[in-house]
């Protein structure tokens, strides 16, 4: 629903998904009967009950992500196939439809995705950013660059507006030395705005 052209493409054309720990929820999936539709699926989960809940499982397997993932290490013995031309396409896909929103005048409104952009360039790698619910959550994960793992803190497709200022809060506390930025709408931090007055008694960067 909100992924890059290149990733709609990937899903339409490969010939095995591989799914590890995710549901196959509504916001991924979107229409069943378009969704993969060359693809032989794999899905695994610790809940056994995802398995073939919604997206017909080819190759189901109930386990923990991360001791499955060694099992299969294991079992995969010598050099895997090459996915050399399958790679370029998918890149070629990426290169002609880029993530974009047109150029940027200095008379021109703000538009989110350049905020969300200067904010990124502005907080540097090492920041922990937390969303709420909805567009901004969607340009969030497109346009901020994350360059290292756990600083994207999101509901995802939980959908739980007011989750992103007290998420902030509690990255801000887990983590006193770190810059943390909070991307809201109007409508979640109108939920939980109550949490701001825990602010002024902290000593928070």
């Amino acid at each position: 629903m909100h992924g890059t052209f290149a990733a709609n493409m990937a899903l339409s054309e490969c010939d095995l998904l591989l799914n590890i720990g995710a549901r196959f929820d509504d916001r991924l999936t979107g229409n069943l009967e378009k969704f993969a539709p060359k693809a032989q699926v794999a899905h695994v989960d610790i809940d056994a009950s995802e398995i073939g809940k919604v997206i017909k499982t080819d190759f189901g397997l109930v386990g923990d992500a991360g001791t499955v993932l060694v099992q299969l290490e294991q079992v995969l013995d010598g050099p895997l196939p090459s996915h050399h031309d399958w790679l370029n396409r998918l890149h070629g896909y990426a290169d002609a439809h880029p993530l974009h929103y047109g150029p940027v005048k200095a008379s021109d409104p703000l538009l989110p995705q350049f905020v969300i952009e200067q904010i990124c360039r502005s907080a540097g790698p090492d920041a922990i950013v937390a969303t709420d619910v909805g567009q901004h959550q969607m340009w969030s994960a497109q346009y901020y660059r994350f360059e290292r793992p756990g600083k994207f803190v999101s509901s995802g497709g939980l959908g739980t507006m007011g989750f992103g200022l007290p998420a902030a809060i509690g990255a801000q506390v887990a983590c006193p030395q770190t810059k943390v930025a909070a991307i809201l709408g109007d409508g979640g931090f109108q939920m939980t705005l109550q949490e701001w007055q825990s602010l002024p008694n902290r000593d928070y960067p």
